[in-house]
């Protein structure tokens, strides 16, 4: 399985942004017109608040423990999931 998992992840990025893009007047440009477009999640999440500290200390610890990091919930995955839940009022929240 570990190998098959590193294979099949091997061109795998980090998904947690460690500190907050510049602040600019515009918003930077996105010259792509679909969504799907390989730089699309690089230009969401430097838009994107930074995940907490406490997702950014569990994606710090996660990859210097070699742990499976692509299961790792990023900074957009995080972010939507904050909002999600405080727009919906959930009193709990499971993420499986």
């Amino acid at each position: 399985i570990k190998k098959s998992q590193e294979s099949r992840n091997s061109n795998w990025e980090m998904n947690v942004d460690f500190k907050m893009a510049d602040d600019t007047a515009t918003a930077p440009s996105f010259p792509h017109n679909v969504l799907f477009h390989d730089e699309a999640e690089r230009y969401a999440m430097s838009q994107t608040t930074v995940a907490s500290g406490n997702v950014r200390t569990a994606a710090r610890i996660t990859v210097e423990e070699e742990l499976f990091a692509p299961c790792m919930v990023g900074t957009l995955e995080s972010q939507f999931l904050k909002m999600f839940s405080k727009t919906s009022r959930a009193q709990t929240v499971l993420d499986v």
